[in-house]
């Protein structure tokens, strides 16, 4: 056993100066840390009862146990921390990740996560990561500031989870999402076609104006846009078969996806189509007082939905289509594009058609006002 109760450092730049725990290494006293710069392998039991254990600038593997006591932290600052697979993880304690690379070749469960890069350097040298095969679940709160996650492994959080940065946060790892995730600041940035799940129960908060992407974003259950008066932009795939509050501003859809659960778009909020095929598929519902606009790209909607506000244009490509009826309970404005499908539009408002070309290759049925004051209206199909 050796008990460590100093906040001093051990130090050793090679192997042979390393230290190997074969038994069992304990942080037992006081609410300090153990700075660790040397070379550690752990093939025994590391507990971290008090305090707080920190990995820095040198290589650290484990095959064995680790504990992190609640109260007691678990860092990784400059250095590697690698789990083998045969690692065990307990306790319900901190593990935060500053910079350097923890990589998780096990399966474990920890208290609290953070992924909070100090620097905001782009270099390999700076990055803050986690990376490796296993699942990670978080059991408590998730803070990610900026960093790197990576790897072949699953990132699942089922307490309260912070996005929060004046920068990036790289996503190159699936996570999955049971908690309340709160997403106030910084860009998502995805390689590899990562998924983002929010699972049924899971709520995705977006609460500024915003950027995710490219990956695959699944929606199982409540996604939350209130950005105030500016618009999200999401250029992730978008399969949605929960609900979808858009509270306030504008979410902007361009890498398509398939929609079957409920949208809840507020007054003064907008639903938009810029890029790609989104589809609204049977189970999909529509309520709100909020704007549904398809600025570019394809809207298929196969169900029958009724909206406050429509927009079609400011795109020669933009395109309505489907089998579904759309009912427009208020304005419907026409700049551009194509109203094509075997549905019907059915108008009951103000319409007004300016701006560019327009062509019609679907039904519509008009009971309100129309206002034509520019652009050509040709029939097709």
């Amino acid at each position: 056993t050796f008990d460590a109760q100093t906040s001093a450092s051990l130090t050793g730049s090679t192997s042979s100066d390393g230290f190997t725990n074969a038994g069992t290494y304990i942080r037992s006293s006081n609410s300090s840390t153990t700075n660790i710069f040397a070379p550690f392998d752990n093939s025994g039991a590391l507990d971290v009862q008090l305090g707080g254990i920190s990995f820095r600038s040198a290589a650290a593997t484990s095959s064995g146990s680790i504990n992190v006591a609640t109260d007691a932290r678990l860092l990784v600052q400059d250095g590697t921390l690698t789990l083998a697979p045969s690692t065990t993880w307990t306790g319900d304690g901190e593990v935060n990740i500053t910079r350097g690379r923890l990589s998780a070749n096990a399966d474990i469960t920890v208290g609290s996560l953070g992924l909070n890069q100090s620097s905001s350097s782009s270099s390999s040298s700076s990055l803050a990561i986690l990376g490796g095969s296993g699942t990670v679940t978080v059991s408590g709160p998730f803070n990610w500031t900026r960093g790197r996650m990576e790897g072949e492994g699953t990132l699942i959080t089922t307490g309260d989870s912070t996005l929060s940065t004046t920068g990036n946060m790289e996503l190159r790892r699936s996570i999955d999402n049971s908690g309340t995730v709160t997403w106030d600041s910084g860009s998502i940035i995805t390689s590899g076609s990562p998924t983002y799940t929010n699972l049924s129960g899971g709520v995705f908060n977006i609460q500024s104006n915003l950027s995710f992407s490219g990956g695959i974003f699944n929606n199982e259950g409540t996604f939350i846009n209130a950005s105030g008066t500016g618009s999200t932009s999401f250029s992730a795939q978008f399969n949605s078969s929960g609900t979808t509050e858009v509270q306030s501003g504008t979410i902007r859809f361009s890498a398509g996806g398939i929609n079957t659960g409920q949208l809840q778009v507020e007054t003064d909020a907008t639903l938009q189509n810029s890029s790609g095929v989104f589809q609204l598929e049977s189970g999909s519902t529509w309520s709100g007082g909020g704007s549904l606009a398809v600025s570019s790209g394809s809207l298929q909607v196969n169900t029958d939905i009724t909206v406050q506000d429509l927009s079609l244009g400011s795109s020669s490509s933009a395109r309505l289509s489907g089998s579904g009826d759309i009912t427009v309970g208020g304005t419907f404005d026409w700049s551009g594009g194509r109203l094509e499908g075997t549905g019907t539009l059915i108008t009951t408002g103000d319409s007004n058609f300016s701006g560019s070309t327009k062509t019609i290759e679907r039904s519509v049925e008009n009971q309100g006002d129309v206002t034509w004051t520019s652009g050509s209206i040709q029939k097709s199909g």
